[in-house]
């Protein structure tokens, strides 16, 4: 699957090996779920490195993921992982309200014969 992306970073530049560490990061993501369009975040803080992930599954909402660490590959894989997290409970949400909704339909039909 081809990944959709853009990378944006603040006080430094984006060599190759981190344009690769994203795209390793974004496949492990795209694996499980089918994505239009991701947005990459790198900042420096006097603290190391913050990176924020923006994302919009194919059938759900956009879901932002943040990760904050002293080393920038670090920071990165703590986005994912955090973005992968709530794509998986918000993919969870989504399967038991149409389940819920699914039970009432049966319930209404059932009292209706």
């Amino acid at each position: 699957m081809k990944l959709n992306y853009s990378i944006e970073s603040r006080d430094f530049s984006v060599t190759a090996p981190i344009i690769e560490e994203v795209e390793r990061c974004l496949s492990k993501v795209t694996e499980r779920y089918s994505m239009l369009y991701t947005d990459v975040t790198l900042e420096k803080t006097p603290n190391g490195y913050h990176t924020q992930l923006s994302t919009r599954e194919d059938t759900g909402p956009v879901a932002i993921a943040n990760g904050e660490h002293e080393d920038l590959y670090a920071s990165i894989g703590m986005a994912r992982d955090r973005l992968l997290k709530k794509l998986r409970r918000s993919r969870e949400k989504r399967r038991d309200t149409a389940r819920h909704q699914s039970e009432g339909l049966g319930r209404v039909l059932a009292e209706a014969s």
